[in-house]
């Protein structure tokens, strides 16, 4: 590991634990860790120079950073920190902006212009492809809550995150090869997560729809007590 990794990697502990909240259930350091490491994972299976596994790493590193300052947009804010920390550093311009690309390419619905973009999207987005989906897509969906107020019944909810399962790929060799299967059968898994929640709703509005027995009952006795006037009659 490089010193300017190192210090950054530093850097941004310190900045996350003193700054992040910690109602970040989904994006905090664990999540930084993860796509760090898929980035170098990636990068190396991609035999790239060490230049541009670097750039890559420290991307990783200071992509979420934004968060301690906004949550909506936070990348333009993670690209200001990584911009001030690493000029501080006296580290190549070049580089810098370079690296800022890669925080920057991170933005939902980007479409990833090069190699390296398309490697940290994928480390960025690898949980998709991972068991641990379900549990990940639940702390999202307890930070979406407290930072964004939105809030959906189960049926929204489970449509959602097919919907994203299904329209989100990886885009290199490596994350089709390690995340790819899963991914898929996330997507079946999401698909019977949906059906339960429809299946249960149906059922719900065809109970209330039905006279309780008690009602029932009152229908009956209300039904006798007229065919007898009738008769008396």
């Amino acid at each position: 590991m490089s010193e300017i990794v190192t210090l950054s990697e530093a850097f941004v502990f310190d900045l996350l634990k003193e700054k992040l909240s910690a109602a970040h259930v989904f994006h905090n350091f664990n999540h930084t860790q993860e796509v760090r490491e898929c980035c170098e994972r990636i990068g190396k299976e991609e035999a790239l120079p060490d230049e541009s596994i670097e750039n890559l790493v420290l991307a990783a590193i200071f992509h979420d950073t934004g968060y301690t300052n906004a949550y909506d947009e936070h990348e333009k804010e993670s690209v200001k920190i990584a911009r001030a920390f690493l000029s501080s550093q006296q580290f190549p311009t070049a580089r810098i902006e370079q690296i800022c690309a890669l925080i920057s390419s991170t933005q939902p619905d980007v479409v990833p212009a090069n190699k390296l973009e398309e490697i940290i999207h994928d480390a960025d987005l690898a949980h998709i492809g991972k068991e641990s989906f379900f549990e990940k897509a639940e702390l999202l969906r307890l930070e979406w809550e407290t930072f964004l107020g939105d809030y959906y019944n189960p049926v929204e909810w489970e449509a959602l995150q097919l919907n994203f399962l299904t329209k989100t790929n990886f885009l290199t060799a490596y994350g089709l090869k390690t995340f790819g299967a899963q991914r898929d059968a996330n997507i079946l898994e999401q698909q019977k997560k949906l059906k339960k929640v429809e299946s249960k709703i149906i059922k719900q509005k065809e109970k209330a729809k039905k006279p309780g027995r008690g009602i029932e009952t009152m229908y009956r006795a209300t039904y006798r007590n007229h065919i007898n006037l009738s008769s008396i009659a």
